[in-house]
């Protein structure tokens, strides 16, 4: 596994669920804007519903009000209402996962050129990626305000600000295997999947190999053995 990062000489990384776990900021803001509303024991179900069906699931508010016998159809201005705040609340707790802070910093001890390429918009992962402590950990940050991956113009767009000698040379991380691996592979990049979700297909067929890691500690581990 260790030759496979032979001649790397830029690390890029995702952000969410890569370097910080989303599902912890996104329940995190919810707590921020439940906390503004006073209705008896919505915030309970909310969080129960959240913890039970994920981040993804998109009627949260719907079945939690509907759970303290307020209808949907009673209900749209008050779901109006959280949503726009939910969207408006800047982040201010980032969970890390465990050796993103580490890797990023032995990176920069080394002086390797090092950057986050992230779907989200700027507006919204820009407080957050100062919130977890990474402004200053990174040298550049790609925002998915134009194009988002696995679409290879964003791919294309990163590769131009960073000017690397030949893609191979940069090493991109990241824990999506359609946006982020997928799209690195077509673009040129070597690529690490952090493989820790038991729903992650299995490793398709590229004419280029995919290093898979359970976590960032593990890949801290090859550089510096290296």
């Amino acid at each position: 596994m260790r030759s496979y990062l032979n001649g790397v000489k830029t690390v890029l990384f995702d952000f969410d669920d890569t370097l910080v776990d989303e599902s912890y900021s996104i329940r995190r803001r919810w707590q921020t804007v439940l906390s503004k509303f006073t209705l008896p024991g919505f915030e309970k179900k909310f969080l129960e519903i959240f913890d039970e069906k994920g981040f993804r699931y998109k009627k949260h508010v719907n079945d939690a009000l509907e759970s303290v016998g307020i209808q949907e159809e009673e209900g749209k201005k008050l779901i109006s209402e959280m949503v726009e705040a939910f969207l408006n609340t800047v982040s201010t707790d980032e969970k890390k996962t465990p050796g993103s802070l580490e890797v990023l910093t032995w990176l920069k001890n080394k002086k390797v050129p090092r950057g986050i390429l992230t779907n989200g918009k700027k507006s919204l992962q820009q407080p957050r990626i100062q919130a977890a402590g990474f402004s200053s950990l990174v040298e550049h940050i790609v925002y998915g305000d134009d194009f988002q991956k696995p679409d290879p113009e964003f791919f294309r767009q990163s590769m131009d600000l960073l000017k690397p000698a030949h893609p191979s040379e940069v090493l991109y991380v990241g824990d999506s295997f359609r946006e982020d691996i997928e799209g690195a592979v077509r673009s040129g990049l070597k690529t690490c999947w952090i493989k820790t979700d038991v729903r992650h297909p299995e490793i398709r067929e590229f004419s280029r190999p995919v290093l898979v890691m359970p976590g960032l500690s593990g890949l801290l581990e090859l550089f510096q053995n290296g």
